[in-house]
């Protein structure tokens, strides 16, 4: 038996011990909203996730890999995808403002450069793994807090008043089978050295370790 479904509930248990909720309720809607920036130094996405209960989430996620602006939108969505999947989510509705991913992903645009029809597939492969999912392009300035966090990742600039996972992405999400299982214990690597409070949630991503 897959061991998917059980390391989805062990982080949603965890991550509800650490806001205070006794029960993880994945089966109601969350919602999350994403956005990527590309500068000539790097690349980063922002990520955030609010569970049903209202809980908010934040990940600023640096690329450790060359990127367009399109390619780190596209980063962003599959790594929300991944990031809320695992804290147990079963329907989601997702926002970015980038109509090029959203389009392509409603089939309104045709990807025609190889690329981005990986991420065009990859994407459509992770929506499969939900009982439900919506996608939706929303102004740039409804999606404020997303854009915040990519561009705290794509640059050197943090700001200590929130409460922000800072995480990094080793590879693209569009490397083959073979390299996906090869980078299966660095695809996320937490920037802070020392243990905090996401260490485990970490570890669970980039290793399938830690929890409660």
């Amino acid at each position: 038996m897959s061991q998917d479904p059980i390391k989805a509930q062990i982080l949603a248990d965890f991550i509800s011990e650490t806001t205070g909720e006794k029960e993880n309720k994945s089966d109601k809607d969350w919602t999350m909203f994403v956005d990527g920036s590309s500068t000539s130094i790097k690349s980063g996405v922002g990520i955030v996730m609010i569970s049903p209960e209202a809980d908010h989430i934040e990940y600023a996620i640096t690329l450790e890999f060359p990127a367009s602006n399109n390619e780190a939108e596209y980063e962003a969505i599959l790594l929300g995808c991944k990031l809320i999947r695992a804290a147990g989510a079963k329907r989601v509705r997702a926002y970015s403002d980038s109509q090029l991913v959203v389009s392509q992903a409603e089939g309104e645009y045709e990807a025609r450069q190889e690329k981005m029809t990986k991420y065009l597939a990859k994407l459509r492969e992770e929506i499969e793994k939900f009982e439900e999912f919506k996608l939706e392009q929303i102004p740039r300035e409804q999606n404020a807090m997303a854009d915040q966090l990519a561009k705290l990742a794509s640059s050197n600039q943090f700001n200590a008043g929130r409460k922000i996972t800072l995480l990094s992405a080793a590879k693209s999400a569009i490397n083959s089978e073979e390299e996906e299982k090869r980078l299966a214990e660095e695809v996320l690597v937490g920037d802070d050295p020392l243990p905090t409070w996401t260490t485990p949630i970490v570890q669970f991503l980039a290793k399938g370790t830690g929890g409660p």
